[in-house]
C-alpha cells in the first residue's frame, strides 16, 4: 500500500470574493487597486487575480502573470517542505 500525503484545499468562489475582502477589511483598497502581488506589486483585480495566500495569519495575492504563477508554485512547493509535509 502506498503512502498518501492527504491535502486541503481551500478554495474562494468568485461570488464569494467581495464578502471574503469585507471580512479582512480589504474590500475598499481591492477597489481602490491598492492590493498588490506578492511577487510583481503590480495592483490585483478581478480580472487578473490568480490567488489568495494566507500564511500564519497574513494575507497575500498573486496575479495572473505567468512569472508570478509560477513563483507561487515554486514557494508552495518550499512552504510544504518547510513545514515537513
Amino acid at each position: 500500500m502506498m503512502n498518501q500525503k492527504k491535502e486541503t484545499l481551500n478554495v474562494l468562489h468568485e461570488k464569494d470574493l467581495k464578502q471574503f475582502l469585507i471580512n479582512f477589511n480589504l474590500y475598499d483598497d481591492f477597489q481602490e487597486k491598492k492590493i498588490l502581488c506578492k511577487y510583481c506589486e503590480n495592483p490585483v483585480s478581478l480580472d487578473n487575480i490568480c490567488a489568495i495566500i494566507l500564511i500564519k495569519g497574513k494575507i497575500d495575492f498573486v496575479c495572473d502573470k505567468e512569472q508570478c504563477y509560477y513563483r507561487h508554485l515554486y514557494f508552495h512547493e518550499e512552504e510544504e517542505k518547510e513545514i515537513g509535509f
